[in-house]
């Protein structure tokens, strides 16, 4: 048998190579043609005892596309479609929860997700997330859930009220949120109300617990006061007094303006929010949207009155 001949690399000392195996002289043997040097082989034999190189094994095409098409991707088993969800309520105005399906009515939008009322159930609503205002993507989404489902269970822990979210425990399979319907709007100068949300602000605050106290996210059925919204955005471990200490001023900003508008003055309106929300009246004053307000009256009073 003949031998490839080769000229050793030189690293200092001269070193001798192996012979070459037949695969790698066959290797060998395809690379030096392709760059038009040619080895003579006496012995045809060697070469067809070796046989053809193993063939590379080809992936099956899809008829329905191209070769130049890349891959589709396969969506991961456990992510919630929340955006087909509510381009499936837009276009169907129905969704399938387990085995029911739920015929829906667009009643509300918020900043995360839309509210559907149920159309044979009025003691009910859907929520089902948009993803406008963040971008969409599933993990974020999957986040939003499982941050949720913290929130709620940390308040609803704390002994305060809440609409009820009704499927919390298949809330990731769901892919939406099922929730009992509280049905009326707060009023922003009933003292009996305002009485009941006092508790929400001290708990948030003795309890680190974060929560978005905005007038908007209460609702009122019977009389009885209810939180209906929940944090998204947060993760558990980082409920710190600084987060809550955020939350609750963006809260107070918006209560303030509720007071505004109803007809109170700045100084009425802080002090309303210092008994509402046990926080001192310079932190209240501190926050920008108070301390810039220059309006002692709203246009909304100076016209009423």
């Amino acid at each position: 048998m003949f031998q490839i001949p080769f000229t050793p690399i030189k690293l200092g000392k001269r070193e001798e190579r192996e012979p070459l195996s037949p695969v790698d002289r066959n290797i060998h043997s395809q690379s030096s043609m392709k760059k038009g040097r040619f080895l003579d082989f006496t012995e045809s034999s060697t070469l067809e005892s070796m046989g053809p190189p193993p063939a590379t094994p080809r992936k099956n095409k899809s008829p329905f596309t191209s070769p130049t098409a890349r891959p589709h991707r396969q969506p991961h088993t456990t992510v919630s479609p929340f955006k087909t969800l509510v381009d499936t309520v837009s276009t169907t105005s129905a969704i399938s929860i387990g085995n029911s399906k739920l015929s829906l009515s667009p009643c509300g939008k918020g900043t995360f997700s839309n509210v559907y009322e149920v159309e044979d159930n009025k003691d009910i609503v859907v929520k089902a997330f948009h993803g406008e205002n963040t971008g969409f993507n599933q993990k974020l989404l999957e986040t939003y859930l499982e941050n949720i489902m913290n929130n709620y269970e940390s308040i609803t822990k704390a002994g305060l009220p809440v609409g009820l979210i009704i499927n919390l425990s298949s809330l990731m399979t769901d892919r939406c949120i099922v929730q009992q319907c509280i049905p009326d709007e707060i009023e922003i100068g009933s003292k009996d109300q305002l009485e009941q949300i006092k508790p929400f602000f001290r708990i948030s605050i003795q309890n680190q617990i974060v929560m978005d106290l905005q007038p908007q996210n209460f609702r009122v059925k019977d009389g009885n006061v209810y939180l209906i919204d929940f944090v998204e955005e947060v993760k558990l471990h980082k409920y710190t007094p600084e987060k809550v200490e955020l939350f609750n001023k963006k809260a107070i900003e918006m209560w303030f303006d509720a007071f505004i508008a109803k007809g109170e003055t700045k100084d009425d309106a802080i002090e309303i929010l210092v008994d509402l929300t046990g926080y001192s009246k310079d932190l209240i004053c501190d926050i920008d949207a108070i301390r810039t307000h220059d309006m002692e009256i709203s246009p909304f009073f100076i016209k009423r009155n």
